[in-house]
């Protein structure tokens, strides 16, 4: 089974989530059950990795799932957002990393890039 390129870059993200969360994890000394790892949880909800969120469906919902990510990201969780949808990434993104051809070609602020110019980053218009 062959893993789409979007599959593959979620993979790639979700391990470095995960290395940055197991980083600033500390086992409490004399940890021997799940109850003493409840301090942690803060930790773990501080990152969340989102791939399609709103992929199929209603606009009533797309709406509330925006809320729901923009309340995160307002609360402190750092919310690494994977969208086939420019308007929902440029509507919801602080900073927007270009991928091609599995490279970061570009980084730059939505609010103040226009689509054509993201596109044109995608397509290997400009560098």
């Amino acid at each position: 089974m062959t893993k789409t390129r979007l599959e593959a870059f979620s993979d790639g993200v979700i391990a470095i989530i995960i290395t940055i969360m197991v980083l600033e994890l500390r086992v409490p000394h004399g940890a021997t059950d799940i109850a003493s790892l409840l301090p942690l949880w803060p930790v773990f909800l501080t990152y969340l990795l989102v791939s399609q969120p709103t992929r199929g469906v209603d606009i009533g919902a797309i709406e509330f799932i925006h809320r729901k990510l923009i309340a995160l990201r307002d609360a402190g969780s750092a919310v690494l957002l994977v969208s086939a949808e420019l308007e929902e990434v440029t509507a919801l993104a602080d900073r927007l990393l270009v991928i091609r051809e599995g490279k970061i070609v570009g980084e730059v602020d939505p609010k103040h890039t226009s689509v054509e110019e993201i596109g044109l980053m995608m397509t290997g218009g400009r560098k």
